[in-house]
């Protein structure tokens, strides 16, 4: 079974929040104080809501605190390629994930079900390597 995703905001002063979740988020509202670490408020799944969250927490709150939205950091989304005939050529299907075990474990299936999968790799954007097969 993989593990939950967690997902990061990182705010302007350099700390990250987290959060492990399988849903998918864009937004948080946070709290910042000065002498506290700062708190999320409120995960978003849209700008707008979170706009509506501000103002919510903004009457809600009586401590003086600055109040911001902040987008949820981007995932590096990762793809499986295999080789799957003599010609030794890379192919993938499309699929993305957010995490390095996600697609791990999809390569890993993939391999156990298809008969002529020959090797397996787990690749980002940049065409960089993660993961592959001994």
């Amino acid at each position: 079974m993989p593990r939950t995703p967690v997902i990061t905001v990182t705010l302007p002063t350099g700390e990250i929040l987290k959060r492990a979740t399988w849903r998918k988020y864009s937004h948080v509202v946070i709290a910042i104080r000065p002498d506290m670490p700062s708190e999320a408020l409120a995960w978003c799944g849209s700008e707008s809501l979170a706009h509506k969250q501000l103002v919510f927490w903004a009457r809600a709150i009586a401590q003086p605190r600055t109040l911001a939205i902040l987008p949820v950091d981007v995932p590096r989304p990762y793809r499986v390629e295999v080789i799957a005939d003599n010609s030794g050529k890379w192919c993938g299907n499309g699929l993305k994930f957010a995490a390095v075990e996600l697609a791990e474990a999809y390569a890993v299936d993939l391999w156990s079900r298809w008969t002529l999968v020959r090797s397996w790799r787990v690749i980002d954007d940049d065409q960089k390597v993660w993961k592959e097969s001994k």
